[in-house]
């Protein structure tokens, strides 16, 4: 999604209490406020579902290396066809970041609320901690850990996550990335999915504008109910091609393939299955 220049705004001590207090906290005698200009977006299949976001986002530097960004978005969902489906939803995310040398930290808190015709209300809530190191012009390490709760009419999940991942840059066309990611999660208390998926991916960006992303992953889940028995177990590889590029005033052309292989320890035989799809989106 393309975004449009931002407006710089300054500040200063004497415009208002709050934001002297902030500034004297912080040692400066003036803050930054970066503001984007809203972001929306529209896509759709004739006759089968659309999808409209809007995104905002905000960064008030405090001092150099001390900022605080905002982030919200609005999506609105329909789906024509089968039962017919519509969903709103709400969502943000606020935080500090830090940047200290060649390492850069940030502690978002994200909040979010979704109502959907058929399932009624779905809130969440929850927290993360990113760190992002370069180890160089050509390669940066990412770790990611995460903590968040959503609740609905019917059931209450919380997961924690976290996931490392390690990217390289050839040159400023071609790179790979590789992590591991691990996770988490209890439903209603007692029903817990422990996950492990490790992956890798090849990106391109080509001098004709095409974008290209071969990633390949696989999943280890293990489900066990309450008491802490294994109920099953499941193994998941999947190889995903991707391709997109703006193909006219802000109108990107998007395709997928993707082949995958499923295995259940009580069912035994595997479940190959393959998809793709096409997508046209307009950003404005």
């Amino acid at each position: 999604m393309q975004s449009r220049p931002p407006s710089r705004l300054r500040s200063l001590v004497g415009l208002a209490p709050g934001g002297a207090l902030l500034a004297a906290a912080f040692g400066a005698g003036a803050a930054d406020l970066s503001l984007q200009a809203p972001t929306l977006s529209y896509s759709g299949v004739p006759g089968e579902y659309r999808e409209s976001r809007m995104n905002s986002r905000s960064t008030l530097t405090l001092q150099p290396g001390l900022s605080w960004s905002t982030t919200t978005g609005l999506t609105g969902t329909r789906y024509g066809t089968g039962v017919p489906m519509r969903s709103e939803a709400f969502d943000l995310s606020t935080g500090p970041r830090v940047k200290l040398g060649r390492a850069e930290l940030e502690l978002p808190l994200m909040s979010g609320r979704e109502m959907n015709n058929l399932y009624g209300y779905t809130s969440w809530s929850g927290g993360a901690s990113n760190l992002s190191v370069a180890l160089g012009p050509k390669d940066h390490i990412r770790l990611e850990a995460k903590l968040n709760s959503r609740n609905d009419a019917l059931s209450s999940r919380t997961r924690r996550s976290a996931n490392l991942s390690w990217r390289h840059a050839f040159t400023e066309r071609w790179a790979i990335r590789a992590g591991l990611l691990q996770s988490h999660e209890t439903e209603n208390g007692g029903d817990e999915t422990l996950r492990t998926e490790s992956y890798a991916s090849l990106n391109a960006s080509l001098s004709s504008g095409w974008r290209w992303d071969l990633q390949g992953s696989l999943r280890t889940s293990e489900y066990r109910g309450t008491g802490g028995f294994v109920d099953h177990a499941d193994r998941r590889t999947l190889l995903t091609l991707t391709s997109s590029k703006i193909i006219i005033d802000r109108w990107r052309l998007s395709g997928s393939l993707s082949a995958s292989q499923s295995t259940r320890t009580d069912l035994g035989s595997p479940v190959n299955s393959r998809s793709g799809g096409i997508r046209l989106q307009r950003e404005f």
